[in-house]
């Protein structure tokens, strides 16, 4: 047998192991690639029904408070404040400064509008929170000889 044909040949079974071995790395990729997709996607789907699940119990506290008047000693004092300037101590230790500028009955949620400050610069704020999250409330008294 010639030398020559014998490497062509040898060298053109080598190229044929390559494509194939190549192909096979490929379909390997790719499974894996798939299996991780759908692994996602399952993720993606069970994630979503927990978040949907925790949607509809949420909402149905929301559909029990609405209709319903706000009720508690801030809820329905806070009324009176509206368009003033108070103090806001939260539920979780936060101190809200501002003026008091809605109070959603149906909801009980209330706008404050935090004023700007020039040093250091914080731009005018507007903050909802639930009456009910409002531990303590305070304003200042203005003196009548003033």
């Amino acid at each position: 047998m010639n030398p020559v044909i014998f490497a062509y040949s040898k060298r053109s079974r080598e190229k044929k192991d390559d494509k194939e071995e190549k192909k096979e790395n490929q379909k390997k990729n790719t499974n894996q690639q798939n299996k991780k997709e759908e692994n996602q996607k399952n993720n993606f789907q069970k994630n979503n029904s927990q978040k949907d699940a925790y949607k509809k119990d949420d909402c149905k506290e929301c559909k029990k408070d609405r209709g319903t008047e706000c009720k508690g000693c801030i809820c329905t004092i806070i009324k009176n404040f509206k368009g003033k300037e108070v103090f806001i101590r939260t539920k979780s230790g936060d101190v809200l400064e501002g003026t008091v500028k809605e109070l959603y009955e149906n909801n009980c949620c209330i706008t404050i509008v935090s004023p700007e400050m020039m040093s250091p610069y914080e731009p005018k704020e507007v903050t909802i929170i639930s009456c009910k999250d409002i531990e303590s409330l305070t304003y200042q008294l203005k003196e009548k000889g003033n």
